[in-house]
């Protein structure tokens, strides 16, 4: 498993705890979210507000290495 799916509602309270004034490092002692999660989150709370909390897809936008359907046909 890659990581965990932390709660929106979770995510809102950590970020109006940072605008508070605490800062992320020991919010991610606090609470043992990753400093570099929590920053990722502040990003998108700033850019986004709390639409940005919501968890997002970890599917890739594209395969560049995948095979075309004409030639996967066959195949199958």
């Amino acid at each position: 498993m890659r990581g965990v799916a932390y709660d929106p509602v979770f995510r809102a309270k950590l970020m109006a705890l940072h605008q508070q004034g605490v800062p992320l490092t020991t919010l991610s002692v606090q609470f043992g979210v990753a400093r570099e999660v929590l920053g990722r989150w502040w990003t998108r709370y700033q850019a986004e507000d709390l639409r940005g909390l919501q968890p997002h897809s970890r599917r890739p936008q594209r395969s560049p290495h995948r095979i075309a359907a004409a030639i996967e046909r066959p195949i199958l």
